[in-house]
């Protein structure tokens, strides 16, 4: 399962079914965004595996997700980066997209299609440090 934390238009959510074969949920808090994605996700022909939500990102329950993605500022991956220690179990992978996330060590670094720089983390074991 895998949680877009403010998608946006969805584009990424959509890609991420398409690409990755996963079941994905977005979540974003502007109304518009959300029926901009909705409607992505329907003519995308992605709608039977991802879903968007409209709500605070802040607040969702991620203990469910796989993975997450981060297309944020600076500003929100470091509010997120407790949250994301606290809720997301060992093995789970983050990818950030242009902004590091603060307090975790990427164990891979590589460039989209559009030439953003990602990092992705993963989530360490409860007696473990993700630095």
């Amino acid at each position: 399962m895998v949680f877009d934390l403010g998608c946006g238009d969805g584009r990424w959510l959509s890609r991420t079914v398409k690409d990755r074969k996963a079941r994905a949920i977005g979540v974003e808090i502007d109304p518009f965004r959300v029926i901009v994605s909705w409607l992505r996700l329907v003519f995308s022909g992605t709608s039977r595996c991802a879903k968007v939500v409209w709500g605070n990102m802040y607040e969702v329950d991620l203990t469910d997700a796989d993975a997450v993605i981060l297309f944020l500022s600076e500003e929100a991956n470091a509010k997120l980066s407790p949250k994301l220690e606290r809720e997301l179990s060992p093995g789970s992978r983050v990818a950030s997209f242009y902004h590091k996330l603060p307090g975790w060590t990427p164990v891979k670094t590589r460039k989209n299609r559009e030439e953003y720089e990602i990092y992705i983390y993963e989530q360490k074991g409860k007696n473990e440090e993700n630095k």
